[in-house]
């Protein structure tokens, strides 16, 4: 928007005819992409949260500013049928022009660089927390192993005990006692 609003206003200067009706046709297309290009650099300055990237806005919208007033007193040497006055204004405006373009896509370029990085630490972040939660994951697993084992090997030494008395009872020894699960307070310490 910025630089169509200058290129607008040099083809009244260069190309246009200098009928007030045909200049102000022209002049009214510039001041529509003149607030066009000042809603952008609204939405800009809305949607920067990075304090580091202000000084760079900032000096963008004062350049902007100062270009804007240089092509309004162009606007209104044009009306008075001033185009060598409008030229020369208009002139005054390249330098800061090319600044501004030039620093609005410095700031893009850091926006994009911090939203790589951005991007880096979330990626960082989320495989940290997925090997946390792969590790507690582990840690479970083995954890349900070991007292799996312990548990069931108490009941199994419990239950081969008790299953050997019986058989000694079956062969007619009835010294048998059960040693093993007899403390018990569930259905193996019963049997025992």
């Amino acid at each position: 928007c910025f630089q169509r609003s200058s290129t607008l206003v040099r083809e009244v200067l260069i190309y246009g005819s200098t009928n007030p009706s045909e200049v102000e046709t022209r002049i009214k297309t510039f001041e529509e992409s003149q607030q066009d290009a000042i809603e952008i650099q609204n939405t800009i300055g809305a949607s920067l949260k990075d304090p580091d990237l202000l000084p760079t806005y900032n000096s963008i919208v004062s350049d902007m500013e100062q270009v804007r007033t240089i092509r309004s007193n162009a606007i209104a040497a044009m009306r008075a049928n001033d185009f060598a006055q409008a030229a020369q204004l208009l002139n005054e405006t390249s330098d800061i022009s090319e600044k501004v373009t030039n620093d609005i896509q410095e700031l893009f370029d850091d926006m994009r660089a911090k939203g790589n990085h951005m991007m880096d630490v979330s990626n960082i972040l989320m495989i940290v927390g997925i090997s946390v939660c792969a590790g507690v994951t582990a840690l479970g697993v083995a954890l349900s192993l070991v007292l799996g084992l312990r548990i069931g090997n108490g009941i199994s030494r419990s239950v081969i005990e008790v299953q050997k008395a019986v058989l000694k009872l079956s062969e007619g020894d009835l010294s048998v006692r059960v040693q093993q699960g007899a403390n018990r307070k569930d259905e193996i310490g019963v049997l025992s």
